[in-house]
């Protein structure tokens, strides 16, 4: 029982302790439980403290990352845009240069244009001098045909038949021989005329029943012998007059032999007559032809020789005198202007400048024309002044003189040396 009783009593104070130890343990729960309730209000303390700073700490990082993206965003934006930039240059030096090669092309086009108007004009004026070349051509090869000799001419024309028909004016069997040897005499290449003027002027006498047929007259024609001071005044009036007709008329064409017609025809008015004269004046043409100015004439009329050689003439003499008179204003003195005169040495130097083709004879007789000429004028006072009106008078048509008889004779003979040469 003690035993039993002391088992109790043991268990009992093992209870006892046990729920000592259990009451100690409980409020050792209290106080842990207590240590937790405020160590969790800590730790939610802490916590939103923590939630706050982590709230604060993240704002700035998202707005230096949301900044760092804006900035890599403007970079590439940037990069972009000089990108951009630089394409854009290039396409601006792309257009400039596109500009300047518009620009160009409008200015070549423009020189083309212009370009193309000139050689347009050119080739008009090329036209019109192959037209006229043409026509001069055609007009040579024309009067360089072969045609009848004078002898047959004479014989087929009852005008100039002088072994059936008699002339008007009795003449003495010399007078006879001597027209005989004239006509047999004259170049074959000037006969030509005689059948021109008889085709382009009906010289025949339609009142004659008897010659109606053949378009001729046999009636007399009177042998009327021309001096040839006569016929230089003829041949000059007509060139005067040809020339007047082609300055107020400058497209108009007049042959010299359609001029020479119509002055015979307002001298005379009457068909015979107008052959008369028209076929004694051929005669002395024939009979003075040694004469270059007469024979330039008779080769003109004929058409052996253009007309155009007397209008090269005429602008020859004219250059001439623009050349004096330009050097007699080179002086720089009122005397010599005023009185239009130049120093013969100078004269000479000008003209063998504007005659640089001449050969040393040609120049030295123009020397001996010029000194002639102004001895002819008795001027007297010093022998080197040289007047220009002495060798070139302005106020004159026609200048006569042994200097224009000069340049004209071998501007003439210059003229036959070219033909010469084009026939061989």
């Amino acid at each position: 029982m003690e035993g039993e009783r002391r088992a109790v009593q043991s268990l009992e104070q093992d209870y006892a302790s046990l729920i000592d130890q259990e009451l100690e343990l409980k409020r050792d729960c209290e106080v842990l439980e207590l240590q937790l309730g405020t160590q969790q209000a800590q730790h939610r303390e802490i916590r939103s403290q923590q939630l706050y700073l982590d709230f604060v700490s993240s704002a700035p990082l998202k707005r230096h990352m949301e900044e760092k993206k804006w900035q890599e965003q403007r970079a590439a934006v940037a990069l972009q845009v000089q990108n951009a930039e630089v394409e854009n240059r290039q396409l601006e030096d792309e257009i400039r240069k596109l500009e300047e090669e518009k620009s160009n092309l409008e200015a070549q086009y423009a020189r083309d244009v212009q370009t193309k108007q000139q050689l347009e004009a050119s080739l008009r004026d090329i036209q019109a001098n192959y037209e006229q070349f043409k026509d001069a051509f055609e007009r040579t090869r024309t009067c360089y045909t072969p045609r009848p000799d004078w002898d047959s001419i004479v014989d087929e024309t009852p005008e100039l038949s002088v072994q059936k028909y008699q002339w008007g004016m009795a003449e003495s069997s010399s007078t006879g021989d001597e027209a005989k040897s004239m006509i047999n005499d004259t170049d074959k290449d000037k006969a030509g005329v005689l059948e021109r003027l008889d085709s382009t002027y009906n010289i025949a006498n339609k009142d004659d029943d008897q010659h109606a047929d053949s378009g001729r007259t046999k009636t007399l024609l009177k042998r009327r012998v021309l001096k040839k001071i006569d016929v230089e005044k003829v041949v000059r009036k007509v060139w005067v007059e040809k020339r007047k007709r082609e300055q107020r008329n400058p497209l108009g064409r007049f042959s010299l032999e359609q001029v020479l017609y119509e002055k015979l025809h307002r001298k005379y008015g009457f068909q015979p007559m107008i052959a008369e004269w028209g076929y004694n004046l051929l005669l002395a043409l024939q009979l003075f032809s040694w004469d270059s100015e007469i024979e330039m004439f008779l080769l003109c009329l004929t058409g052996a020789v253009s007309d155009l050689v007397y209008v090269d003439q005429e602008q020859m003499i004219q250059g001439c005198q623009q050349l004096l008179l330009r050097l007699c204003e080179l002086y720089n003195v009122e005397s010599f202007v005023a009185e239009r005169r130049v120093l013969l040495k100078d004269a000479l130097v000008a003209l063998r400048t504007y005659f640089p083709l001449k050969t040393s004879a040609q120049l030295q007789a123009i020397e001996q024309a010029i000194i002639r000429d102004m001895h002819k004028m008795k001027r007297g006072g010093n022998d080197s002044i040289l007047y220009i009106d002495d060798i070139l008078p302005l106020d004159v048509k026609y200048p006569l003189g042994f200097f224009v008889k000069t340049i004209r004779t071998q501007h003439f003979k210059e003229i036959q040396d070219y033909y010469a040469l084009l026939l061989r």
